[in-house]
């Protein structure tokens, strides 16, 4: 996990990051998570033009990191510029995608081979499980039948269709009982593959083609700045799921353009339960605490009138009232909070100084690392805090930034970077 903070008005956009990185990896049919601190997750994304990128969650896509992934984008991109920062996004999603110099073939064939016998570990777990451990072989194959007629109702996701289902469960087949031999040998759901391989592979590769991703944690990229038509900063955030075969999975999830009309704009992304308390004047976990306490007060409140009028409400009748009451107490609640709360400080925002702007993002992206470390065992958010600020004119500088060396010991540095093009040495 991790903590990033967009802050945006009518002067700039303020990006800032703690970090923490996380990682997810398989070992042994397993996903396996492990978090470290030192990850860059704020880049400058066009050497020419005002505009930057967040990542959050997963630091890699196919174990290549997203920060190698930027700067090789950086370089390639150039002068060229687009009117919109979606443009941007599309831009460097396009890239990734079409990179088979880093991404090859044989690299996403081999994702895809490891997704589909995750899949059909986790189908074969569920048919054990059902058939009591036992190797009752009628029950089995006709688990797996029904595990094919539900998944194959379901209609193939795009971007992929059902003429791009047949080659890939040709490819998987040819080597689908050494695969299960080698993935299950030793395990009790060896049992259900045994002989039937090729069946339960074509069930994963069809299940495959509806729950898209290579089966590790998913990716946040957040992009700001301006396209060429922006007077004002827009953001946009996107969840990437990974590559399935030759498709890079995207969806975005959010945006935000500046406007005068919405001149303030603050949001945070990953965990973020200090900077939504900040934000909204309650966060996630409270508003969650009220909620679930809400119905037992409601119900005693309604034992307590019964008692005295000696009367009774159906349960029916009384389940409809406390749902009812809830909900109106709920909407009532979260709007005198945004109105008393959120709606000032966004006009607040609207009117900070790009250096207040910058100081307050790195104090919301302190304050969850502090709650993490008094919290949480992992620590999933901490280390130095990078910001970095957008403007029109200015275009992408730092307020904020760590570095692995020592600048001073280091002089050369800043003269190659001042000499080179597209950013290669940042």
């Amino acid at each position: 996990m991790t903590t990033e903070v967009v802050i945006m008005n009518r002067r700039a956009a303020v990006l800032a990051a703690d970090s923490a990185g996380t990682v997810t990896s398989f070992a042994n049919g397993k996903a396996e998570t492990r978090y470290f601190k030192g990850e860059n997750k704020v880049f400058q994304l066009s050497e020419h033009h005002p505009m930057g990128l967040m990542t959050f969650g997963n630091a890699h896509v196919l174990q290549v990191p997203w920060d190698i992934i930027v700067k090789l984008f950086r370089r390639e991109l150039g002068n060229r510029s687009f009117p919109t920062v979606e443009g941007y996004a599309k831009a460097f999603f396009d890239y990734v995608e079409q990179n088979h110099a880093v991404f090859t073939t044989d690299l996403r064939e081999s994702a895809f081979a490891y997704r589909v016998l995750g899949l059909a570990g986790r189908i074969a777990h569920e048919i054990f499980a059902k058939v009591g451990g036992s190797n009752d072989a009628p029950a089995i194959d006709a688990a797996i039948a029904e595990w094919r007629a539900r998944i194959v109702s379901n209609p193939v996701t795009a971007p992929f269709t059902e003429a791009d289902v047949a080659p890939a469960v040709a490819r998987a087949n040819s080597t689908a009982k050494a695969d299960c031999d080698s993935f299950f040998l030793g395990t009790p759901i060896a049992l259900v593959a045994a002989g039937r391989e090729v069946e339960l592979i074509e069930v994963a590769v069809q299940l495959a083609f509806r729950e898209l991703g290579d089966g590790t944690s998913p990716s946040g990229i957040v992009v700001a700045g301006y396209g060429d038509d922006h007077i004002f900063p827009a953001c946009f955030q996107y969840r990437v799921r990974g590559f399935q075969l030759d498709k890079l999975i995207w969806d975005r999830e959010e945006e935000s353009v500046i406007t005068p009309q919405q001149p303030g704009y603050i949001n945070s992304f990953a965990s973020n339960a200090m900077v939504e308390t900040f934000a909204s004047g309650v966060g996630e976990e409270v508003y969650a605490n009220v909620l679930r306490c809400y119905g037992p007060s409601a119900e005693a409140i309604i034992r307590e009138v019964e008692g005295k009028l000696s009367a009774t409400v159906p349960p029916k009748d009384r389940a409809q009232i406390i749902a009812q009451c809830r909900k109106d107490f709920m909407s009532d609640w979260v709007g005198r909070t945004i109105q008393n709360h959120h709606g000032p400080l966004t006009n607040v925002v609207s009117m900070l100084s790009i250096e207040e702007m910058a100081h307050l993002a790195e104090n919301l992206v302190s304050l969850e690392s502090l709650k993490e470390k008094m919290t949480r065992s992992t620590e999933t958010v901490g280390g130095p805090v990078d910001v970095a600020a957008i403007t029109k004119s200015e275009g992408f500088v730092w307020i904020r930034r760590k570095l692995y060396f020592d600048a001073a010991l280091n002089p050369r540095y800043a003269h190659r970077v001042a000499r080179m093009q597209g950013g290669r040495d940042e």
